[in-house]
């Protein structure tokens, strides 16, 4: 029941390019790989799907994680979802996205006629699951999940991002306890000006915006997205009866939904009102996702939650991994092989600090949480120390996976089996050795750090490739200065 896409891709096309990574980062080991790579994968069952993909829950025999398997038929897909690379969109922008509440991308390959899409699996399974068992949610419940949506489109909007495709099959519940969740499937996503806005119908009709079906449209059409999705799980139901595509678009043109106390009877004042804030047909009146997030009614959930986490930042832990080698096996590691609950104390910490909503966190986000424990002096010299040594990509904040770097105990991740789950990932031929020169196509050069380099040398001198146990040692004299 979408929006009618535009002409077909070719269908036998490559449509995936080589690029080099150039800053240690999450996205840089969002690989594009080749077809070899399906071996990697064992897959177990079909968990979902949309108009033009398949989506299969399998194991990443490497590490032996369940991970979600997009399988995009090429002959479905549109112009809109191509660069000018000939990359598929999707992957591109979730490569940069390094953002809590976002489904993390683990890689990309493609046959003739099909691209293989890997992204983290959500044991709780969609919203759409979860409201087919329990009819309607909480009110408590429905603030917890529109902060987390709203953030990480706050977070996406600020890059010029639009989803385009919010609804309840595209938000995944972490786990088959609670409400954490995280956005996925950027199918329909672009890049837009804001300013200008952009047009064509994406989505699914029941949560398309009204200024989609007439002109141009910017980011606020996620935003009505969200309302309609906040509708769906306060009532139990769609705000429109139509049962076909063209009459729901006739509904959303011609009788916007009813925001009052008659559809929300039991529900507080504060939600009507954001409900009715978010649903404001005239997009110059609607909230953005930024406004979205200090309503009183996402505010007082915000309190509620970060009162009862219990968790305490150490400051202790400020140390930067030795050489790049290690700094980029940590994030690796950190970025791809840890479940979200075991760093979940960290990541409420993160949203804690995050007082804008942005998901990055500048200096004036460290300060009164430092100097809670330390003076005027001692609080700015170790924020100094924390943004010269994390602030990976030099844009004057800490990004999600940095924070995690900086604050997780290493002891905790730099274990031999991670080290070498690692290698096996990189071990493209599956031969059991990886060379010197494949390690720094992946991390960059390592001869920039000359004492490292040496001993790197050292190791892997007469060898042209090295083993895991090798590449273990490098890793571990990479520690010692």
């Amino acid at each position: 029941m979408g929006c009618g896409l535009s002409q077909s891709v070719n269908s036998k096309k490559p449509v995936l390019k080589t690029q080099a990574a150039k800053v240690i980062s999450p996205g840089m080991f969002s690989r594009i790989a080749s077809f070899s790579s399906l071996k990697d994968y064992a897959i177990e069952n079909r968990i979902g799907g949309g108009a033009f993909s398949d989506v299969m829950l399998c194991i990443h025999r490497p590490s032996s994680q369940f991970r979600a398997m997009k399988i995009i038929y090429k002959s479905k897909l549109c112009t809109q979802q191509i660069d000018r690379n000939n990359m598929l969109k999707e992957f591109e922008l979730m490569r940069e996205l390094d953002h809590p509440n976002i489904l993390k991308c683990f890689e990309i390959f493609e046959d003739a006629d099909k691209i293989y899409l890997i992204t983290e699996y959500c044991e709780g399974g969609n919203l759409h699951d979860k409201l087919e068992k329990e009819s309607v949610l909480s009110e408590n419940c429905a603030s917890q999940i529109m902060f987390q949506i709203f953030s990480a489109l706050a977070y996406c909007h600020e890059k010029g991002i639009i989803h385009r495709d919010i609804k309840l099959d595209n938000i995944f519940l972490e786990s088959q306890n609670g409400f954490r969740c995280k956005i996925g499937d950027f199918g329909s996503s672009c890049i837009c000006d804001n300013d200008v806005g952009t047009t064509g119908c994406f989505g699914t009709s029941y949560y398309i915006a009204p200024e989609m079906l007439k002109s141009t449209y910017n980011n606020k059409v996620d935003v009505w997205s969200c309302g309609i999705l906040l509708y769906v799980i306060s009532t139990g139901k769609f705000p429109y009866s139509g049962k076909t595509a063209k009459v729901i678009k006739r509904q959303i043109m011609q009788s916007p939904p009813e925001v009052n106390r008659s559809v929300l009877p039991f529900s507080s004042a504060l939600l009507v009102d954001f409900l009715h804030n978010v649903l404001e047909p005239n997009p110059r009146e609607r909230f953005s996702a930024e406004k979205a997030l200090v309503h009183p009614w996402v505010v007082n959930y915000r309190r509620k939650s970060f009162r009862s986490s219990g968790f305490y930042l150490d400051i202790s832990r400020l140390t930067r991994p030795k050489s790049k080698l290690q700094l980029a096996v940590s994030m690796y590691i950190i970025s791809y092989l840890f479940k979200n609950s075991e760093v979940e104390g960290l990541k409420q910490y993160f949203t804690m600090l995050d007082k804008d909503n942005d998901g990055q966190l500048i200096r004036e986000d460290f300060e009164n949480e430092f100097l809670k424990k330390f003076n005027p002096e001692q609080a700015e010299e170790l924020i100094q120390v924390l943004f010269d040594n994390f602030d990976l990509n030099n844009n004057k904040a800490i990004d999600y996976t940095e924070f995690l770097l900086a604050f997780l105990d290493s002891k905790k991740y730099l274990s031999d089996d991670m080290i070498k789950n690692f290698f096996y990932t990189f071990d493209r031929d599956h031969d059991g050795f990886i060379s010197l020169d494949d390690l720094q196509g992946v991390v960059g050069s390592l001869n920039t750090e000359w004492n490292q380099y040496t001993r790197i040398s050292g190791v892997t001198y007469n060898h042209k490739h090295i083993n895991s146990d090798q590449f273990i040692e490098l890793v571990n004299l990479s520690t010692n200065n």
